[in-house]
């Protein structure tokens, strides 16, 4: 049964991402007081991988252009699928420096300038905060242009994908960054938590409040 999701404040749509936090749903409206859905109607991808790695030097006899192409070629495809089944389609870069070196689709300004040129509205991007920062830093001016193609932001601290305030990424700022351009999408705990994963989360809950209703 697919749910529908529905548009709410930047505060209302907290979506706990299980893959690294190992937290319960169940939990989170008695931490947090919100009600954001558990399910989401989305399916991410990623773009493969080269033998070139962030020099996007050719891989099998392909030029990087050609596998840009290929790229965008097969996410239309993935997309003609998702759109018969009501799902938005994610394109979500990954960091190919420390957690996947060979990545072909690296950086949220290169997941950006796909998702425009494709310009099917439910192909968007996860913009995951910790992958951007590994790869170019400049966070905060990528996801003001990115905001109104992104329907999930990852938050996790750099170095070691850690619990936000453990690293350089200045969190609070970044928070009201993404408030500040009107997103009203959903901000995944994409992270490894250094403590007991609900004492963790419900911290990492607590800041993204606090800098929101500062």
């Amino acid at each position: 049964m697919q749910q529908k999701k529905k548009r709410r404040g930047l505060l209302g749509t907290l979506l706990l991402t299980a893959i690294l936090v190992t937290a319960v749903f169940a939990y989170t409206n008695s931490i947090t007081g919100l009600s954001a859905p558990a399910v989401a109607a989305d399916t991410s991808v990623v773009g493969g991988f080269t033998a070139g790695g962030i020099d996007w030097v050719s891989a099998a006899g392909k030029t990087a252009e050609e596998q840009y192409a290929s790229l965008t070629e097969g996410v239309k495809r993935a997309a003609d699928l998702v759109a018969v089944a009501k799902l938005t389609l994610l394109v979500e870069p990954l960091n190919s420096l420390v957690d996947h070196p060979g990545c072909f689709l690296a950086s949220c300004v290169d997941g950006l300038k796909l998702v425009r040129e494709i310009n099917l509205p439910h192909v968007r991007l996860l913009f995951d905060i910790y992958h951007e920062q590994v790869m170019r830093g400049n966070v905060i001016r990528t996801l003001t242009e990115a905001a109104p193609y992104v329907s999930v932001f990852h938050v996790a601290d750099n170095p070691g994908r850690n619990d936000p305030g453990t690293g350089e990424i200045d969190y609070p700022n970044v928070y009201k960054a993404i408030q500040k351009t009107g997103y009203t999408g959903y901000i995944g705990m994409e992270y490894h938590p250094l403590g007991t994963p609900l004492a963790s989360f419900t911290k990492a809950v607590n800041g993204l409040r606090a800098a929101l209703t500062a």
